[in-house]
């Protein structure tokens, strides 16, 4: 439990599961429009992240889908990474760092 009251619930939420292909940009920021919700990816839980955008929360950023998920749900994204900040993705499309 977290000093203010809240849980922690943790959801098999730890892999993206999108059913439709995504097509991987050279670039992306948080701002940007997630293809599968319309949502964007600042306001997309975890499973709902492109393969390219979650390895750049897991690998980059060290964040696992747990945590992703509660800053998503209280809308708190933008207090731990800028939305605007540009990430280049690789040739396989699953790391990314800053650009």
């Amino acid at each position: 439990m977290f000093p203010d009251g809240r849980f922690l619930v943790l959801a098999d939420d730890s892999e993206p599961h999108s059913s439709q292909p995504v097509p991987v940009p050279v670039t992306f920021t948080f701002a940007d429009r997630n293809p599968i919700t319309g949502e964007p990816y600042e306001r997309s839980r975890f499973r709902d992240l492109p393969g390219f955008v979650a390895a750049v929360v897991t690998d980059y950023l060290d964040m696992p889908s747990a945590e992703w998920n509660l800053l998503v749900e209280y809308g708190e994204v933008a207090e731990f990474v800028d939305p605007h900040r540009v990430f280049t993705t690789t040739a396989t499309g699953r790391r990314g760092g800053s650009a």
